[in-house]
């Protein structure tokens, strides 16, 4: 299970991981398998993979740089001496707790057809390009620092060419923008693509492939837009952009 968890976080990085370890002398030239059944440990499986991470590693002396030895006090105390001993009983009570159901729902659209290799290749390309909006910069244009394709680069240009982003460079930009709310006993949790914040209202602008005429569609970016005026108490308007169609729709 740690080594699942240990996976995610290094998975969630978007420039660079640093990992911090202190090796032992393992350098072998070829890990065998039963050396790989012995691992315990994350700086067993490193010291492994020394010789073929070597040249990622940067040694560091501890006692040449700008930092006290306060660390070291860890190794030296006796920390079961420092607890209060006390032998009084433990009394446990009941506690009654009044349990409501409470349903937790999400604004995305559910999707409730098969997915056959076409309409795979559709969501991957969808999933793509919301990362690719997530990642740009849209206060210092970073296109040449993305690995982008022409048919990516076309998409995202057409996107910054409509007259609603024209002063996006002045506002406060939010990617990903979770929210979580309580409204009549049930919780509403989603991401908003793009929050736009300007000195007067905001715009919110979720990203679809395709279709942006869908009640559901509607009812998302309302949702979004209530809480976003219930928190902030700014002005929301609401916009559905369609990536393959290159259209900006604004919502009522």
């Amino acid at each position: 299970e740690r080594i699942r968890l240990f996976y995610v976080a290094l998975t969630r990085a978007k420039e660079k991981i640093i990992m911090i370890t202190e090796f032992k002398d393992k350098n072998n030239s070829r890990v065998s398998e039963d050396e790989l059944k012995r691992v315990s440990s994350y700086q067993d499986i490193l010291s492994l993979m020394k010789k073929e991470i070597s040249p990622y590693v940067k040694e560091i002396d501890l006692n040449k740089i700008d930092i006290n030895n306060e660390y070291n006090i860890v190794k030296s105390y006796n920390y079961d001496d420092y607890i209060p001993q006390n032998n009084d009983p433990i009394t446990l009570k009941q506690i009654d707790i009044t349990n409501t159901l409470v349903e937790d729902k999400h604004f995305s659209k559910a999707l409730n057809s098969i997915i056959d290799e076409e309409l795979r290749n559709k969501l991957d390309f969808g999933t793509y390009m919301h990362y690719v909006f997530e990642v740009y910069d849209f206060k210092n244009d970073n296109q040449d620092e993305l690995d982008l394709n022409d048919e990516e680069r076309l998409h995202l240009n057409n996107f910054l060419k409509h007259q609603e982003l024209s002063h996006i460079k002045e506002a406060n930009i939010y990617k990903e923008f979770e929210i979580r709310y309580e409204d009549n006993n049930d919780i509403y949790h989603g991401f908003i693509d793009l929050l736009i914040e300007y000195e007067d209202h905001f715009d919110i602008i979720d990203y679809k492939l395709q279709n942006i005429d869908s009640d559901e569609y509607v009812k998302q970016l309302n949702g979004y837009k209530k809480y976003i005026e219930n928190k902030y108490h700014k002005e929301t308007n609401i916009y559905l952009y369609s990536i393959n169609q290159d259209i900006l729709k604004k919502l009522d």
